[in-house]
């Protein structure tokens, strides 16, 4: 519901007459710092301001990827659901579809949310940010030694990940053997 009540709090900050037409380009981004303020006034809450104000830099997402669906990549998604639970900003994108002049047709249905949710089942994103298949304990047990090269290994696996390159935690580990040659005789 705070979502919905200040997804639009950076329209004023961005509202311009162009082509003919009112428009609030980048309303989303710049509702951010207006929507913690207004929340901070009401709360302590930190997981509460910090998820309402994601919602709200977030809102115009699921029609924008809907327009691009043709070319963008399933990581746009995953890493989408690693900020943001993905049904929670469908229906706050769909309140705000509906809060717009349609048609009766265009009233039936938001395309875009059930794209994006079908897409987010898909992948197993729907309901939870995805985890990463490689975890440190992989690593250890092939005999890298705590520390930043681990952490990059680590952070470059998730990115293969999330890209959908890396499916499951065998996928990880025989990339990890295959790509650092250091490591490529030790066994899990």
């Amino acid at each position: 519901m705070f979502g919905a009540l200040c997804h639009d709090f950076g329209k004023p900050l961005t509202t311009e007459f162009l082509q003919g037409r009112w428009r609030s380009p980048a309303h989303d981004v710049e509702g951010v710092a207006p929507t913690e303020q207004f929340l901070r006034r009401l709360t302590d809450d930190r997981v509460l301001i910090e998820q309402v104000t994601i919602l709200v830099k977030e809102h115009l997402r699921p029609i924008q990827l809907f327009k691009e669906r043709e070319r963008i990549n399933s990581g746009t998604i995953r890493r989408l659901a690693l900020r943001v639970r993905i049904p929670e900003l469908v229906l706050l994108a769909k309140a705000d579809y509906l809060g717009r002049t349609l048609t009766d047709e265009e009233r039936k249905s938001f395309d875009a949310g059930d794209w994006l949710l079908a897409e987010a089942e898909r992948m197993n994103v729907r309901d939870e940010a995805p985890r990463p298949l490689l975890m440190g304990r992989h690593l250890l047990a092939m005999g890298m030694s705590p520390g930043p090269e681990m952490g990059e290994v680590l952070n470059e696996a998730f990115e293969k990940q999330l890209n959908g390159d890396l499916q499951t935690e065998d996928d990880a580990i025989t990339w990890v053997k295959s790509n650092l040659p250091n490591l490529s005789n030790l066994t899990p």
